[in-house]
């Protein structure tokens, strides 16, 4: 997991590198522990979820004290569970590991439990997005484990190689619940979309060229490519952007140049 990741004016988290967005869903409660700060470390919000390829998202609408948002990686979510209480609304539990610099030792960070209560409206779009999309996130992991052991490598796990699994077959068919408002991206957001992370534990953004091509390949739910980094003269305000990424002073007027 991640506490507040980067995201962009809209509140929409920054993309990473060959990150496709899977659906949005909002009107949701979240529920999470060890959280540093006030309430005991326990926080409860109300906002939005983000779902893609690589991870899940949970934006406050307000934030409560200094949680702003909470990243938590596909590969590091565990013990996930779909409840449907009778005297309570709908949700599903887990617990999610920290994302651990390299540079820090594991010992230093919680295991976290989190629950995502849908108090507005079904779920019947979410949770089997979810719930296949995890498995599938899991099935890929096992498979490139394997080729790692085989070729002798180290076994790490990279939170960002679930960017690698193919989820175009499971969005063309996804089941969708007339009472859930989860909204699932057919075309990936157009918003600020050259702006790329590149690392969970990096302040650098890269810019990126989106080609004719790839607009129309992201329409038919293919793959992308993200491949080519845009730089140009001094003069041009894209270096604000550039510069500020490299300083790990993103700012908010390098950003605007996006919009």
């Amino acid at each position: 997991m991640a506490l507040n990741p980067q995201l962009m004016f809209n509140g929409m988290p920054i993309p990473f590198v060959n990150e496709m967005f899977v659906l949005v869903r909002d009107g949701v409660e979240f529920e999470v522990d060890k959280i540093p700060g006030g309430h005991g470390g326990h926080v409860k919000a109300k906002g939005v979820i983000y779902l893609s390829n690589i991870r899940l998202v949970f934006v406050a609408t307000k934030p409560v004290d200094n949680f702003v948002a909470f990243d938590m990686p596909m590969l590091y979510i565990h013990a996930e569970k779909f409840n449907q209480p009778i005297f309570h609304c709908n949700n599903i539990s887990g617990q999610v590991e920290p994302v651990v610099p390299e540079n820090e030792h594991r010992a230093l960070y919680s295991t976290h439990s989190f629950k995502i209560l849908f108090k507005e409206g079904g779920c019947g779009t979410f949770v089997p997005l979810f719930l296949n999309l995890i498995s599938s996130v899991r099935q890929y992991n096992r498979q490139m484990q394997q080729a790692a052991e085989a070729a002798e490598a180290a076994p790490r796990v990279d939170p960002l190689q679930a960017a690698q699994t193919p989820v175009d077959e499971m969005m063309r068919h996804a089941y969708v619940d007339p009472n859930d408002p989860t909204k699932i991206y057919l075309q990936q957001p157009a918003g600020e979309s050259q702006l790329r992370r590149r690392a969970y534990h990096s302040s650098t953004i890269s810019v990126v060229i989106i080609t004719r091509q790839t607009i129309a390949f992201l329409f038919l739910f293919s793959a992308f490519d993200y491949t080519m980094v845009y730089m140009r003269k001094k003069e041009d305000p894209w270096n604000s952007i550039i510069a500020g990424a490299a300083t790990g002073g993103f700012a908010a007027a390098s950003t605007s140049a996006v919009m």
